[in-house]
């Protein structure tokens, strides 16, 4: 068998110039998801009474607007805008904010929902949420993979459509599925209910 060499371009930087990282742009990223976290988090927290809440969140629009700016504005940018002109760069990154939005809320509603008015312990509901990490941690470098050998399109398109078939399954769960009462005192209530196998 033959073997191929790949001849890639060397990346240093030419002469005396140096790599300078973008602190103000990692400064300002850190500002936006810190202070719409903070603030979220804390408005809630203290029932909107905390003036902290809307300073945080205010410091957090501000920086939010204010990064698209600055990464034009800077010779090495954090995040630099022409990536986004490539289509599939462009697509992937609005999938993938768009499918972690919907796991991230999917997550959040599913622990009040199964804990509040299902009946499932707070381990359950925290082990129910167990398989959606499971698959990722096992397939998401795989599939990447194969993506590199079957194309994008088809896992752009396949991936968000299971998605989506995932969360309307979910949204029809019934206020009658039967509760998963997991405790670790009792072993035999581990194994999951026979409405979290078929509904959850």
């Amino acid at each position: 068998m033959a073997l191929h060499r790949i001849a890639l371009a060397d990346s240093r930087l030419e002469g005396n110039a140096r790599f300078d990282f973008d602190w103000l742009g990692a400064a300002v990223i850190a500002l936006a998801v810190g202070g719409l976290a903070f603030g979220a988090i804390r408005g809630q927290e203290r029932n909107w009474q905390d003036v902290s809440a809307f300073i945080a969140l205010g410091i957090g629009v501000v920086a939010t607007l204010a990064f698209v700016p600055l990464m034009r504005a800077s010779s090495h940018p954090l995040v630099p805008l022409s990536l986004f002109a490539s289509r599939n760069f462009a697509v992937i990154n609005l999938s993938t904010f768009l499918i972690y939005g919907a796991l991230y809320v999917s997550g959040y509603y599913q622990a009040i929902f199964l804990q509040g008015t299902l009946g499932y312990t707070a381990l359950a509901a925290g082990l129910s949420g167990l398989p959606t990490g499971v698959l990722l941690a096992l397939f998401s470098a795989r599939v990447g993979g194969l993506s590199a050998k079957y194309g994008l399109r088809v896992f752009l398109t396949l991936g968000p459509a299971l998605m989506a078939l995932g969360m309307l399954w979910l949204a029809r769960l019934p206020e009658g599925s039967a509760a998963w009462t997991a405790k670790i005192a009792d072993p035999a209530s581990l194994f999951p209910s026979s409405g979290y196998l078929t509904d959850v």
